[in-house]
């Protein structure tokens, strides 16, 4: 199916999860699509970029803070995926009604951009983040 199919047909596609697994599937592949450690990866990215763009009145206090978030959290035994996805999911519902907002009104727009976007652009940019050896290569 392809992406102007899908967005026409979104009522009767399935979930949201849905169309962006396949979105990923198409732009990157299924191997980046089943790297739980590339989806980790590129979760852990996005949710440095918003902390970014919440952190704003003091950058390199930001910064150290996240340097002693991963410090903290590395020097602890690893959870439980399931309970750790979950913990995210919930943080960032949190997150979305503290900026008055719903996480899937939220999540709903940005996957019609994905959709309506250049798929050439993230496979180009999944490519760069791959030489700095902050990404899989995609297939």
């Amino acid at each position: 199916m392809h992406d102007a199919d899908v967005q026409e047909a979104w009522p009767n596609y399935g979930s949201d999860q849905a169309v962006v697994e396949g979105w990923v599937r198409r732009t990157h592949g299924d191997a980046l699509m089943d790297s739980a450690e590339e989806r980790v990866t590129r979760a852990l990215e996005e949710q440095i970029e918003l902390y970014q763009t919440e952190m704003t009145r003091d950058p390199a206090a930001a910064k150290a803070k996240a340097h002693l978030l991963v410090e903290t959290i590395f020097s602890r035994k690893p959870g439980k995926p399931d309970e750790e996805a979950g913990d995210v999911m919930v943080t960032m519902m949190a997150y979305a009604a503290c900026r008055g907002g719903r996480l899937d009104e939220l999540a709903r727009r940005k996957i019609d951009a994905l959709i309506a976007g250049d798929r050439e652009k993230f496979q180009k940019r999944q490519k760069e983040k791959a030489d700095l050896g902050l990404a899989d290569r995609p297939e």
